[in-house]
C-alpha cells in the first residue's frame, strides 16, 4: 500500500523555522503509526526573521500565530530577558501532513504536494 502521508514536525531551533515530514510505520493491523525516523525525511526550512511575505505566510501557517513577529512580543520578550533570542525557541508540535496540509498554499502547499509516495516499512514496535 503506498501513501504520501507523513508525520509533520514544526520546531524552531536557532531561529529556524523547521518543517520536518517523516515516514510513518505500518503496524500490525495495516494502520500508519508512528514516525520512521530511520529513514530520510524531507524538511522545509525558514529563517523566522525572512522578510518574503509568502514565507513569512508559511512562518504564520506553521506556526498557527498570525503576529508570530510582532513588534510588541519582541519588545516584551526583550524587557523580560534582556536579549532577544527566538520566542518560538523550543517550539515542537506533531501531526499529520493530512491535517496539517488542509489549508495550506503557496510555498508550503507546493512543498507538501511535492512529497513521494512510499511504501511503509513495517513498525519494529508492533509485535
Amino acid at each position: 500500500m503506498q501513501t504520501n502521508e507523513y508525520h509533520v514536525n514544526v520546531f524552531v531551533e536557532n531561529d529556524i523555522v523547521n518543517i520536518a515530514c517523516y515516514r510513518m510505520f505500518i503496524d500490525s493491523e495495516g494502520n500508519l503509526g508512528p514516525e520512521d525516523t530511520i529513514s530520510d525525511h524531507k524538511t522545509l526550512s525558514i529563517s523566522i526573521s525572512e522578510t518574503d511575505e509568502d514565507l513569512k505566510e508559511v512562518i504564520r501557517f506553521a506556526l498557527d500565530s498570525e503576529y508570530y513577529d510582532g513588534e510588541d512580543e519582541r519588545a516584551d520578550w526583550i524587557a523580560l530577558h534582556g536579549e532577544w533570542q527566538s520566542y518560538w525557541a523550543g517550539e515542537n508540535t506533531w501531526e499529520s501532513s493530512v491535517t496539517f496540509s488542509e489549508n495550506a498554499e503557496g510555498v508550503l502547499g507546493s512543498f507538501l504536494d511535492s512529497l513521494p509516495f512510499y511504501e511503509p516499512k513495517p513498525s519494529p514496535y508492533s509485535n
